[in-house]
């Protein structure tokens, strides 16, 4: 069971590395492109990839892979903050 849940693990952790690699070379060749580089759905793809790991996932790995991407952290803090108010509820 044990070696079940460290497989597990380290594919988790490979796909935040693999995710995270690609989303930073190719937010450093085409952002701030909207078309080439959809700062907004990505960054929800992210977040959502992260919650549903969040077990695994460091808190905080999208943003910080986002601004890899070269992404300033004023465009993250906008984007992350419209996705945050968007989930609240009145």
């Amino acid at each position: 069971m044990d070696a079940v849940a460290t497989e597990a693990q380290s594919n988790v952790d490979a796909q935040v590395l693999n995710i995270g690699g690609v989303v930073s070379r190719l937010g450093q060749r085409f952002y701030p492109s909207e078309p080439a580089f959809p700062l907004e759905d990505i960054a929800t793809r992210l977040e959502q990839f992260a919650l549903d790991r969040q077990a695994v996932v460091p808190q905080g790995w999208a943003p910080r892979v986002l601004l890899e991407a070269g992404v300033p952290y004023m465009d993250i803090f906008s984007v992350l903050h419209r996705l945050y108010e968007s989930q609240v509820r009145d």
